[in-house]
């Protein structure tokens, strides 16, 4: 049948079904969450600052060390990339996986049998860090973006603090994006969702571009992409350097499955292969329509 000779091609290719490793992220995302929450519950987060104005938790460092310890276990030469610079190949911090929570999702005829060597799953422990110290629980998500030959492709955005209990989002490139209910909002609506902690008079410039009916100023990368898929935004715009290919690989994964796109501020698409250039310089723009106007609108925001 369909199945048995898609894992016979895998175990002959170094295939990888693409629903066991999104499924593994689901699994992985959500203990990530627990440990998160558990941090937060005991008070002691070890704060530490990497650099300026980028702090690091005792949470960040212990959500990717079970993340990439259960991945590299489950698939050692799956290539990982992951904000924390953590040594070692983590394997001691993993734990087994569930690997089939999408099976009522994905059908033998839908799955996508990807090879190993093609893929990089860009990990964000902890998006939002700085949100996460100051108590602003809702901005803080787990992201594992899944890139296949450099494109995001999959993804998990997993949300600890959601409704106490925590949510997953996920998606796939080809079958949808699932685990939120999205409101549709008018047409014409121009509704744009940014950094609440990082102005520049860059992004101000660019607000100005694209005059948008109202902007909305919150932390995370993660939970802005999750503000326009719920329609509660209709562009994700922050122009300046600052964001990471880990903290947009899995939104852009969910803002495809959509039918959406997600570029820098110039229209040019982002590459997620192993030797990417990890700095987003010129800035991310995120929306699931009308991305053509945005990028028009902002193309001169290099005039000053």
């Amino acid at each position: 049948n369909a199945e048995y000779m898609g894992m016979v091609v895998c175990l002959l290719h170094k295939m990888l079904p693409l629903s066991s490793l999104v499924s593994a992220s689901i699994d992985l995302a959500e203990k990530a969450g627990a440990i998160i929450r558990g941090v937060m519950m005991s008070g002691d987060l070890k704060l530490h600052m990497k650099g300026v104005d980028d702090p690091q938790t005792i949470a960040d460092i212990s959500a990717q060390r079970l993340i990439v310890g259960s991945l590299r276990k489950q698939w050692p030469t799956l290539k990982l990339i992951g904000e924390e610079d953590l040594e070692g190949d983590l394997t001691e911090y993993g734990v087994e996986t569930c690997l089939d929570l999408l099976a009522n999702v994905v059908s033998p005829a839908t799955e996508q049998h990807v090879p190993l060597e093609q893929i990089v799953v860009w990990i964000d422990p902890l998006d939002g860090t700085k949100e996460f110290t100051l108590g602003r629980y809702d901005a803080v998500t787990t992201l594992i973006g899944i890139a296949v030959n450099g494109v995001a492709t999959a993804g998990v955005v997993h949300q600890p603090f959601w409704n106490e209990k925590g949510r997953s989002i996920w998606g796939i490139v080809g079958i949808g994006s699932f685990g939120f209910d999205r409101v549709e909002p008018p047409a014409g609506r121009h509704v744009v969702i940014t950094t609440a902690s990082h102005p520049t008079p860059r992004l101000e410039r660019a607000l100005s571009l694209v005059c948008p009916e109202k902007v909305v100023r919150v932390g995370g990368a993660g939970n802005k992409a999750v503000a326009v898929l719920e329609g509660t935004a209709d562009v994700y715009l922050y122009p300046s350097p600052g964001t990471k290919k880990w903290d947009i690989c899995a939104g852009e994964a969910l803002v495809r499955a959509l039918g959406g796109r997600v570029t820098d501020v110039y229209g040019n698409p982002f590459y997620y292969g192993a030797d990417a250039i990890k700095p987003n310089d010129n800035g991310v723009l995120l929306s699931l329509r009308d991305h053509d106007r945005y990028v028009q609108l902002l193309a001169g925001i290099d005039n000053v």
